[in-house]
């Protein structure tokens, strides 16, 4: 996903997609009512039918990506990317729609089914910044790469492995909030986080920065070639947690305490006073909300242990999942995610 503007709490997702080492590729996904289909090397646009094709810098600018992360994750390819270019916003809602995604939030102008191998985004919305434009769609079609390896990938791997790739950087605000909720506990574990970002564009922003922050944690002590094993791991049918104990000899859930621990020993509450003015007031309100969201949730998990040794039977919601929304993005017939944001 793709949010809109130069906000800081903005997180977008770019990669990219060619055949390489002669590996079998298959056309990517359908083209949308009212479209036709252009191939470039490797990947395809759809376009309205009657409208020009993009600039053919654009077109080189995805094609370089896509060689390119492909041959940093070690990925043969075996999906020809489709890059749908709606008009303008009603456009990009309809085709989204008619994809079987629901109707995207107003933060987000670009949307990935890695699955299908579809791309989707909002022509009008990306046209006033060709760079910014060209990054967006190379973080969606990340996805479409990142995808291949199986339903196995997590989302929040997806995501923050999509704004490395992309090169992406941290808004300056995030690291210290996250060392802040880490201070406090009240730092969620990839476990307990929900398959799918929360719908608020803030929310969204800490989501993308947790999984980020964490990749770059991962790069920097076990080395950026682990992705392409645990990739490789991952489409042979393996979790991604025991891809990464045979990878690495340690559980992933040892890393990640590990890491939490870290960032709270990089917290400075002295630091943390001196910012000034309403951004501090409002990380502060956020890390007080994340701080008492866990601490329910640690006391749900400890009623549901008291209720199993007393042989209650016990509620699945009480593990704090939402209803499920039948409009909600959920999953396709293999398990992984329809819709990638």
């Amino acid at each position: 996903m793709r949010q809109t503007g130069r906000s800081p709490l903005l997180l977008v997702l770019m990669l990219s997609a060619l055949p390489t080492l002669g590996a079998a590729v298959e056309p990517g996904g359908e083209v949308p009512r009212g479209y036709v289909r252009l191939e470039r090397s490797g990947w395809a646009w759809a376009i309205p039918r009657g409208s020009g094709p993009p600039p053919e810098a654009l077109s080189s600018r995805i094609t370089e990506r896509l060689v390119s992360i492909r041959r940093r994750l070690g990925r043969s390819g075996t999906i020809s990317p489709v890059v749908v270019r709606a008009a303008h916003r009603t456009e990009f809602r309809r085709v989204t729609r008619e994809l079987g995604g629901r109707d995207p939030e107003l933060f987000v102008d670009a949307l990935a089914f890695p699955t299908r191998g579809i791309v989707v985004y909002d022509a009008e919305r990306l046209r006033s910044n060709s760079i910014r434009r060209a990054e967006v769609l190379a973080h969606e079609i990340a996805h479409v790469v990142l995808g291949e390896a199986g339903a196995g990938v997590p989302r929040w791997y997806h995501e923050g492995a999509a704004q490395w790739l992309a090169g992406e950087s941290l808004a300056p605000e995030m690291p210290r909030l996250l060392r802040r909720l880490a201070a406090q506990e009240a730092l969620y574990t990839f476990a307990e986080l929900p398959p799918f970002p929360p719908e608020s564009q803030r929310g969204t922003s800490i989501y993308y920065a947790q999984a980020h922050l964490f990749i770059l944690h991962w790069n920097d002590r076990f080395g950026s070639a682990l992705h392409r094993k645990l990739l490789d791991r991952l489409a042979r049918g393996e979790s991604l947690e025991a891809a990464f104990v045979a990878q690495t000899g340690l559980p992933l859930v040892e890393v990640e305490r590990q890491w939490h621990a870290r960032l709270a020993a990089g917290h400075s509450w002295i630091g943390g006073l001196v910012l000034g003015g309403s951004l501090y007031q409002v990380l502060a309100l956020v890390a007080v909300v994340a701080f008492f969201r866990e601490r329910r949730r640690r006391l749900r998990a400890l009623s549901r242990m008291s209720r199993q040794e007393a042989g209650v039977p016990v509620d699945p919601r009480s593990y704090g999942a939402e209803p499920s929304d039948p409009e909600a993005p959920g999953v396709d017939d293999g398990g992984a995610p329809k819709e990638e944001r």
